[in-house]
């Protein structure tokens, strides 16, 4: 019997220390997204409508886009928006002219994530899914408007 108790005994501490170090982590987008496939989100999001209109390209200075660099979006990425290079930033410059854009929620069985994007000339806030759907970006956009 005391052998049974001491046998039952080591096996609940095997089994709480492999429980112990069994690490649950959320995908990262390395996991979900290639570089091409990054690059073609972002840009459906910088292409899209919402952020046009408050972009305002036509006015000067706006162009070309500068935009935060992220986990997500690389310095590698070659991004052209209104037919201007994006210039990739590490930090936020001075005069609050650089987008940003925060990824999270990723799901990589459906291709899909959200995304906060900040432009703070505007002070305008877009919040919205991006899935990739037969080869193409859909952005659907939840919420936009100033802060």
């Amino acid at each position: 019997m005391n052998k049974l108790k001491l046998i039952l005994f080591l096996f609940l501490i095997c089994c709480k220390t492999n429980v112990e170090k069994t690490e649950i982590r959320e995908p990262v987008y390395q996991d979900c997204f290639s570089k091409e496939e990054r690059s073609g989100a972002i840009s459906s999001i910088l292409k899209h409508q919402k952020f046009q209109f408050f972009l305002h390209p036509e006015v000067k200075g706006r162009l070309p886009i500068k935009l935060l660099k992220s986990d997500f979006i690389s310095a590698d990425m070659d991004l052209t928006i209104n037919g201007k290079r994006v210039i990739l930033k590490s930090n936020i410059d001075e005069e609050s002219s650089t987008v940003n854009i925060r990824i999270d929620s990723l799901d990589c069985d459906l291709k899909k994530f959200n995304f906060y994007l900040y432009y703070p000339i505007e002070g305008a806030v877009i919040t919205g899914t991006s899935q990739l759907i037969d080869e193409k970006w859909i952005i659907k956009i939840i919420r936009s408007g100033e802060m």
